[in-house]
């Protein structure tokens, strides 16, 4: 059983999206910073560096999840990192895997174990990954 990384997940497309999408979210926020300002509604400064901040952890929180959560097949378990918390999922104990989205750039695989479902976002090739973990399921049961 070797270490040897067969497939991995990426989230580049998802990264992408968040280059284009970030600057309108961040306009956004300051034309409604600037309209309740103007309209005299009972907002301190310090409410808006509140939520101004709280929008900045949440881009941050993608980006580092993006960057940060491995997803890495083996070729007898899927090893998945984040930080200092690690899993492996065997390919026999998986059940079934479902992207519930169509096709799109990015999706979320939702993958259904014996012990329970583990969702994997914002994932680039859903539909490949799927199709590794099948074809790594149909190579375990015909060796066996």
């Amino acid at each position: 059983m070797n270490g040897k990384t067969l497939f991995t997940v990426t989230r580049e497309k998802h990264l992408d999206h968040m280059v284009r999408v970030v600057p309108i979210i961040v306009l956004f926020y300051g034309i409604q910073y600037y309209m309740v300002f103007q309209m005299g509604v009972s907002f301190t400064n310090s409410h808006f560096m509140a939520l101004g901040l709280f929008l900045v952890l949440m881009i941050a929180g993608f980006i580092s999840y993006d960057l940060n959560h491995k997803i890495e097949c083996k070729e007898d378990h899927i090893n998945v990192c984040w930080g200092p918390l690690n899993k492996k999922i065997s390919y026999e104990d998986i059940l079934a895997v479902e992207i519930p989205e169509d096709e799109k750039s990015f999706s979320t695989v939702k993958i259904v174990t014996r012990k329970g479902s583990t969702k994997f976002f914002f994932v680039d090739q859903a539909k490949a990954f799927k199709l590794f973990i099948e074809d790594q399921q149909k190579e375990k049961l015909l060796a066996a």
